[in-house]
């Protein structure tokens, strides 16, 4: 239900929003006395000059309230889609926290479909790892040139694959420094022991100069992040941590006002 504006507050009676004496005018909604110009929506916070729902025994707007009575998993009016930044019509998604048309739903670095699914990353999708990797600026591989991923061997700020990290100078693997190996980085140029120490040792008995600190950091496996795209049906429209989102919904503009109407609004 709805009342109209109007009304007048007594000398004093008090604003319910501002706690201020409301003198000369103001609007009466039977549970309390506002300002005119305090008299607002409680979910969106417009100005209300024509009317207001009574939602909860506070005043909403009619988009505000009509969403409010669509139930929960629903937009706010007033919110906008996070591809496109405009209102929402037609058919939408929650998705990763915000609401996303369905035709605006696609990769934000190359703007390819992603109906096979996606990678998230900071709300949006991504439709591959090289699109994800450039938006993210993931670390590099100071042998290839490519993302890191997995657990990395890295010393300074140089990391590498694991099947990448050889020695310089004989190929052999290093990465796993098994059985007790000694590895070393010299110049961002890993060695076996024995080829550092005939390259930097100064041959025979001289001493080997102390090897620099090689520790393994896990770089996450992207393949993990890996999202069904909700429009094709896949999955149960989970989020990218897991959590199950709303799948999509059907939306129509007011025919007044062009504000978004959620399912089940009179049209």
């Amino acid at each position: 239900g709805g009342g109209g504006g109007g009304g007048g507050g007594g000398g004093g009676t008090k604003c319910k929003k501002c706690a201020k004496p409301v003198t000369g005018g103001g609007v009466d909604t039977g549970d309390g006395v506002y300002h005119n110009n305090c008299f607002a929506c409680t979910k969106c916070s417009s100005p209300l000059t024509g009317g207001y729902n009574d939602v909860g025994g506070k005043p909403h707007c009619t988009p505000c309230a009509t969403t409010m009575a669509a139930g929960p998993g629903a937009p706010l009016p007033h919110e906008k889609c996070v591809g496109c930044n405009k209102q929402l019509s037609g058919e939408v998604a929650e998705i990763m926290g915000g609401w996303w048309h369905k035709g605006c739903f696609k990769c934000q670095n190359c703007s390819k479909g992603v109906d096979n699914g996606y990678f998230p990353f900071g709300g949006a999708p991504y439709c591959s790892k090289p699109c994800f990797h450039k938006a993210a600026q993931t670390e590099k591989c100071a042998a290839c040139a490519k993302p890191l991923e997995g657990n990395c061997p890295k010393s300074g700020k140089k990391a590498w694959h694991a099947k990448c990290f050889q020695c310089s100078k004989c190929n052999k693997n290093i990465a796993d420094g098994g059985g007790g190996e000694q590895r070393h980085v010299k110049f961002s140029k890993p060695y076996c022991h024995p080829c550092y120490e005939q390259q930097h040792g100064g041959g025979g008995g001289g001493s080997v100069p102390a090897m620099e600190i090689i520790r393994t950091v896990e770089y996450t496996d992207r393949n993990a992040g890996f999202t069904h795209n909700p429009w094709t049906g896949k999955a149960d429209y989970r989020g990218a941590g897991g959590e199950v989102i709303d799948g999509p919904r059907k939306l129509n503009k007011c025919a007044k006002c062009h504000r978004a109407l959620a399912d089940g609004a009179a049209r």
